[in-house]
């Protein structure tokens, strides 16, 4: 008997042609159009592949499902009290840290030669020579674990920017050109041109990143959000930039999403906003690699790779 794989992502069409061009073994591949098609088939899928975030108001009623493939490193959205968890969830890993990266030096590099201001000058033909500081004289921490977080700690390093790291020792020294594990915060914030968090959703990092960091950061400071809502408290994100304890921010996640009309952070002066899009790469090779590595085991019965702990939530 075959195995049936669903498909939920916003791109069934495209997605499905990609799954089937992985030639797997033993596989029937749907990808329901509708809301309809998706509840007739659900029932009785033995793998879901894809989104999350979609995935998360149907997977009660895949009383068949043995094993879902997130096509994110975040899978919040699937280990909340109310939803079944009697089925293995593998998440992607080692898939977003070079395209974030990219962002976030994107953004430093916006910021620091300041390129709107001179797309500007050329729009008013305006001839405005000036100098730009180096990035080799500015910091960065990068607040966070795992892939992603090494991948821009080396990306800036490569820029000569100086990469900070406060807390544990026990992480890749390489990442870093300066490690700090007894200074206090104040101390430690108050060196950071940039601070960027990459954190995860945890009890420990809820709500981490308030009005006492940005109170503790240089006035100059840039502020970056690329991973997780739920470790920034915005109002105080909100009154940190309107009072200039800190000079902006890039934000590409949000408490709300997509973020709404009425919120301050729409007009407020040197904050970019983004559609949580800094992870968003046009080619999935990686994490079809992924699925079809962990589609072999599976019908080997040889164990997931990136297998996810229901009760720790990563």
């Amino acid at each position: 008997m075959k195995n049936k794989i669903l498909l939920i992502t916003r791109w069934q069409k495209l997605f499905k042609e990609e799954v089937i061009s992985l030639g797997l073994n033993n596989a029937d591949i749907y990808a329901p159009e509708d809301e309809e098609w998706i509840l007739e088939h659900i029932v009785d899928a033995d793998i879901i592949f894809w989104n999350p975030l979609i995935v998360q108001e149907y997977i009660n009623k895949a009383k068949n499902l043995k094993w879902m493939q997130s096509s994110f490193a975040w899978i919040d959205a699937m280990v909340q009290e109310w939803l079944q968890t009697d089925y293995t969830l593998t998440n992607v890993k080692d898939v977003y840290g070079a395209i974030m990266s990219e962002y976030v030096l994107g953004y430093i590099l916006v910021k620091e030669k300041e390129i709107l201001w001179n797309i500007e000058n050329q729009k008013n033909k305006n001839w405005a020579p000036k100098a730009y500081p180096s990035l080799t004289n500015k910091t960065i921490w990068i607040m966070g674990t795992g892939s992603i977080w090494s991948h821009i700690a080396k990306m800036t390093q490569a820029f000569w920017m100086k990469t900070l790291w406060y807390g544990s020792s026990d992480v890749s020294k390489e990442c870093f050109d300066v490690m700090y594990t007894q200074e206090t915060i104040q101390e430690f914030l108050s060196q950071c041109d940039y601070v960027v968090s990459v954190l995860p959703n945890t009890d420990a990092t809820k709500w981490i990143i308030n009005k006492d960091v940005f109170s503790q950061m240089k006035p100059s400071g840039i502020f970056m959000s690329l991973w997780r809502w739920a470790n920034l408290i915005e109002e105080d994100l909100i009154e940190a930039i309107k009072t200039k304890e800190i000079a902006g921010a890039v934000l590409d996640v949000f408490q709300i999403e997509p973020l709404p009309k009425d919120s301050e952070l729409w007009s407020l002066e040197n904050v970019f906003i983004t559609p949580h899009i800094s992870g968003y790469d046009e080619d999935n090779e990686s994490i079809l690699k992924i699925f079809s590595e962990n589609y072999k085991r599976f019908i080997s019965w040889q164990d997931l790779i990136h297998k996810i702990d229901f009760n720790k939530g990563y």
